[in-house]
């Protein structure tokens, strides 16, 4: 990972970050390992936590302690953490997190897919955690649709509030762009500012999914309510336009099927 990061570093389009899976899948040592290598090298990590409603206890068999504290020993709070899922935190982990400046990768449709339970959102923002809307990879949502997450991330935050206000249109607007660049640790993205990466898509609000309109604010409501990849026209990345009439620029869509199925068949085969 460190080589790669090296090798990519003046790349703008990509970053890396290092990946253990979680305090129960790895020893101390490999943690301790992670976290020394993730200092020395400037890298982020991910790292699931919370995601299982028993970890505390798996962590403490093998570690002595519940996971945060446990993350605290080994030293990942003096790395740039990101915590996917977050699902089973109490106020004490969510001020240990806060005051580390930790930020959490909420995977809707993973965890419900998974039954892992419905993370509180509400709880995380409100003691000043940054929480970024994610997938936790193809394997765990198939279609990596942004739109399913928000809508997801809403409806979840209120049904677990009892409140149709919990968590506001502008709320996961925010978590899926700006708020999500500040638990990635990339201050450019996420936001049309000047200095930042001109990263945009151009939405076709002219359907009938997005209407009726009476104020200006309701077609950011219909975006996140009944929004769906399909009403995506154009894509610019860092300024230079990838999508231009929901066609890809720069990819062959039929021969990257092709090749997927190939390599899936290798690797099923292997």
């Amino acid at each position: 990972a460190v080589r790669l990061a090296d090798d990519r570093r003046d790349d703008p389009l990509i970053s890396v970050a290092l990946g253990p899976h979680s305090v129960y899948a790895l020893s101390e040592g490999a943690l301790r390992e992670v976290a020394t290598v993730a200092r020395e090298s400037g890298l982020p990590v991910h790292l699931h936590v919370g995601e299982l409603p028993n970890e505390n206890d798996l962590s403490r068999e093998r570690h002595g302690v519940a996971v945060v504290p446990f993350l605290e020993r080994v030293g990942m709070f003096a790395t740039h953490l990101i915590v996917g899922h977050g699902i089973w935190l109490d106020d004490d982990d969510r001020r240990t997190l806060a005051s580390h400046s930790v930020g959490i990768a909420h995977c809707p449709t993973s965890n419900l897919r998974h039954a892992s339970g419905i993370a509180d959102v509400v709880a995380h923002r409100d003691h000043g955690i940054p929480v970024g809307i994610g997938t936790d990879g193809a394997a765990s949502a198939p279609t990596l649709d942004p739109f399913t997450e928000m809508r997801l991330a809403i409806g979840l935050a209120r049904v677990r509030a009892l409140d149709a206000e919990a968590l506001t249109i502008l709320d996961v607007l925010t978590m899926a762009t700006s708020e999500g660049a500040r638990v990635l640790g990339l201050p450019d993205i996420g936001s049309l500012d000047p200095g930042c990466h001109a990263d945009m898509v151009n939405i076709d609000v002219d359907g009938s999914a997005f209407h009726p309109v009476v104020d200006p604010g309701d077609v950011l409501t219909h975006l996140v309510w009944s929004g769906t990849p399909a009403d995506v026209r154009h894509v610019w990345v860092g300024g230079t336009l990838v999508v231009r009439d929901r066609e890809p620029c720069a990819v062959d869509v039929d021969r990257a099927i092709v090749e997927v199925d190939r390599r899936a068949r290798r690797l099923a085969g292997s």
